[in-house]
């Protein structure tokens, strides 16, 4: 399946990014599901769940909702029911739509070098700062 982009209110793709990481979609780390609109893999950065929307854009809010129910499910295996938030924010990649499931009280996963030097106060920032990137846990 191609990746195009889209408008935020709409699923029509138009054509793909041929820059976009996620867009080229490869396995470098392990995939954890996928289907013919989204995939769930540990990301290269922050070892986290993540899914991402095979189209490249924004969908719109039911699509959203059925994607986060994806990458729930994995986050749920790999840190329990209550033991994840879902972060929103598109920080490297901001033009296509990806969102990760982070460790509560956590911003990188255990496994990561990188969290040895985040702390909760950290994650705790983040959030007061950037509130609306964080979709509430269902």
């Amino acid at each position: 399946m191609g990746c195009g982009s889209v408008t935020p209110s709409s699923s029509i793709p138009s054509e793909a990014s041929e820059e976009c990481l996620l867009c080229s979609a490869e396995q470098i780390t392990p995939w954890h599901f996928e289907d013919e609109e989204s995939w769930v893999a540990d990301c290269l950065v922050c070892a986290t769940p993540m899914v991402v929307w095979r189209t490249h854009g924004l969908p719109d809010d039911d699509l959203e909702r059925r994607l986060l129910e994806n990458l729930e499910r994995v986050a749920a295996e790999r840190y329990g029911a209550e033991g994840y938030w879902i972060d929103g924010e598109r920080r490297r990649i901001p033009d296509h739509w990806h969102a990760h499931a982070r460790p509560a009280g956590a911003f990188f996963d255990p496994s990561s070098e990188l969290s040895k030097e985040w702390t909760r106060e950290d994650t705790e920032d983040l959030q007061r700062r950037r509130p609306e990137a964080r979709f509430p846990h269902r």
